[in-house]
């Protein structure tokens, strides 16, 4: 209601006091709201809250790519800790789908700015998108160059071969 008032702000700030109470601990509201609270917060310098709130939003739609990829993202901004990166590469090894694929991908992206380029060609290499998933040619181009990266040439040259056959 207060958004349609144009008091976004407002709103935001309500669901700072029901977000962030310690004994909320699974409770968001729809993901628009959500995702809108998050991404304010993120701009105000609170990536942590926002990333911490965001996750739960991505528990309770795990098939969801786009809060997948936005709540790890989140995580991966608020906390650069090598440990915060090898937890989201466990994490995103159990999903599957199009979840996974997006999870797969921006920590793979991840070891990649940091020069890790083994396990950003490991974590690529060990799954494979479904055959329909809209991530699945730029999935298989990430894999190309994570392989090359990596200095694994006959990888390098089987990946562009399976890219090349889509």
């Amino acid at each position: 209601a207060l958004e349609a008032t144009g008091a976004g702000e407002a709103c935001n700030v309500l669901l700072d006091g029901w977000l962030l109470d310690s004994g909320a601990t699974d409770w968001v509201p729809d993901a628009e709201h959500t995702t809108r609270w998050a991404a304010s917060r993120a701009q105000l310098g609170r990536i942590g809250e926002a990333a911490m709130v965001l996750e739960r939003l991505r528990i309770q739609n795990p098939s969801d790519p786009e809060l997948t990829s936005r709540a790890f993202r989140l995580r991966l901004l608020s906390d650069g800790r090598p440990e915060a990166l090898a937890a989201l590469a466990a994490l995103a090894k159990t999903l599957d789908g199009r979840a996974g694929t997006t999870a797969r991908l921006v920590v793979a992206q991840a070891h990649g700015e940091r020069g890790e380029h083994d396990a950003e060609y490991a974590l690529l290499a060990a799954f494979e998108p479904e055959p329909d998933d809209p991530l699945r040619v730029a999935y298989l181009l990430n894999r190309v160059v994570a392989a090359a990266d990596a200095g694994n040439v006959a990888a390098a040259v089987s990946a562009r071969d399976a890219w090349r056959a889509l």
